[in-house]
């Protein structure tokens, strides 16, 4: 009885999605979602018009709980471009995993009482790259821009009477500021100024922009892409340092 009035509800909701508002749309489908029906919750978030942070998220959840891992990093790089400073630690997290997974990593990875100080080392400092890029790319180039010449302005004007209070430490520290403002500048133009694109479906990476051209080899699902240009069908690619040509619709723009 209980399956047939989810079947009944899920039919009339998919009737009458059209007619309803986003915000109908998005309490519909996180009832879905709780359920565990994930396509009916997704094709739902999909139908809803201005897409926020969250519902690309929540889209990703959908994507991952259906083995869609391609479509479950897109979303949620999506989600990141637009999630807020805060509170995204969860987001970083569920990236991560899925890029461990389809690059093979964690099933062959071993336990932390395993690994060596080195090793840990290692991996706390891949955790914290990828934290702080994810940060960068939510956070406006705006606000940066604005930040940078606050603290520039700030060593300008207290540099030399911090030099006379012989307060070289704080001078040393400001610098440092500056220079971490900086590089997280540098690493948001360069952001911003490329297009990435996540791969669907595994794909043949070609030499040209079609089938006759020589295959340079496969690409896995969800790896992620620099998007150089289109022509036609077919989206020219730089991934792993190669470059190469594959069916745009095996590519999500991020």
């Amino acid at each position: 009885m209980k399956r047939l009035l989810i079947f009944l509800f899920v039919m009339v909701s998919m009737v009458n999605a059209g007619a309803l508002t986003d915000q109908e749309l998005f309490v519909q489908a996180n009832e879905f979602y709780k359920a565990g029906k994930c396509k009916e919750a997704q094709e739902l978030y999909e139908k809803i018009s201005d897409k926020s942070s969250r519902v690309y998220y929540n889209l990703g959840n959908c994507a991952y709980k259906q083995g869609k891992y391609g479509y479950a990093l897109l979303n949620w790089r999506r989600a990141e471009a637009d999630w807020g400073l805060f509170n995204r630690a969860e987001l970083v997290r569920n990236i991560a995993l899925v890029k461990k997974m389809v690059g093979g990593i964690e099933s062959n990875a071993q336990q932390p009482e395993q690994q060596n100080p080195v090793q840990r080392l290692m991996l706390g400092l891949h955790g914290l790259k990828n934290a702080t890029v994810s940060f960068i790319r939510s956070t406006p180039l705006l606000f940066l821009q604005i930040l940078f010449l606050i603290v520039w302005f700030i060593i300008f004007a207290v540099s030399r009477f911090l030099y006379r209070k012989k307060q070289g430490m704080v001078i040393l520290g400001l610098f440092f500021l500056l220079v971490s403002i900086g590089s997280a500048l540098a690493v948001k133009y360069g952001l911003s100024m490329r297009q990435y694109g996540v791969i669907l479906h595994k794909s043949s990476l070609m030499s040209g922009p079609g089938e006759g051209y020589h295959a340079l080899g496969e690409i896995a699902e969800a790896q992620e892409v620099v998007i150089q240009k289109q022509s036609a069908d077919y989206c020219k690619v730089k991934v792993h340092g190669q470059i190469g040509w594959l069916k745009c619709k095996n590519v999500g723009t991020v």
